[in-house]
Order: C-alpha cells, then sequence, then structure tokens
C-alpha cells in the first residue's frame, strides 16, 4: 500500500495555479470592484499590506519588477508558492517520495516569527517610504 500524502502536499499543488488565476481575474474587474484598504483610505497612511492586490495583478501579468516594487514582501511570498506550487507538482507528476516533514523547535519557531515580523517591518517602512 501507497503511503498517503499530507494534506498540505496538496494545498502547495494548487497554491501556484490559484494564485495566477486569482491575479489574472483581477486584472479585468472594474476598478470600484477592487478592494480598498481601510486603514490608508482613513488615515492616508499605507498598511503593511497596502498594494498587495495591485502586486498580484502585476504578478499575474508578468510584471515582476512592477510587482516587486508595488509590494516587495508579499511578491517574494507570490514567488515563493508559485515555486512551491512547480516542485510539488513535479514530485506528484514523477510519482517521487514527498520530502518528509518535521516540527519546529522551540527555538526555530522563535526565529521564523523574529524574522517574519521584521519583514514585515521593514516592507511597511518601505511602504511608508515610497508613500504607496
Amino acid at each position: 500500500m501507497r503511503p498517503t500524502r499530507p494534506v498540505t502536499f496538496y494545498l502547495l499543488l494548487g497554491a501556484g495555479p490559484a494564485l495566477f488565476l486569482l491575479g489574472t481575474v483581477a486584472r479585468w474587474l472594474p476598478a470600484g470592484a477592487r478592494p480598498l484598504c481601510l486603514t490608508h483610505t482613513l488615515t492616508g497612511i499605507p498598511c503593511p499590506g497596502c498594494g498587495s492586490f495591485r502586486a498580484l495583478c502585476l504578478f499575474a501579468a508578468g510584471r515582476w519588477t512592477d510587482a516587486g516594487l508595488m509590494q516587495p514582501l508579499m511578491t517574494l511570498l507570490y514567488t515563493a508558492l508559485v515555486l512551491l506550487s512547480v516542485a510539488t507538482a513535479v514530485v506528484w507528476l514523477f510519482r517521487l517520495p514527498t520530502p518528509p516533514w518535521r516540527a519546529l523547535t522551540r527555538r526555530e519557531q522563535a526565529l521564523l516569527i523574529a524574522l517574519t515580523a521584521l519583514a514585515v517591518l521593514l516592507n511597511w517602512t518601505y511602504l511608508l517610504l515610497v508613500r504607496r
């Protein structure tokens, strides 16, 4: 009997195509149907996620540099999801063994949280400086 693959395997398999489809479809939405940032609308100050949707549309259109300038952190996340999706598809298509997953240690979890917080803070600083 073949071992079953974890649910995360199939989530990663579908993440890249779903992200690309969302970005492609979103490009044809009228401007009024696109989501607005409530924080930016009310205060004039961009939130850490401001421009993510526009960056997704640019990313799906193949304008990666523009997407990176619009929202650097989310563009890195989009790129990582697409690459993970491609790698997962290769594993699935060629029936390769699924790489083992292991739980993070407490120290690794703390480091990941600290690096994520730093990345969000640096991204927000960038957004504030370019006033998106």
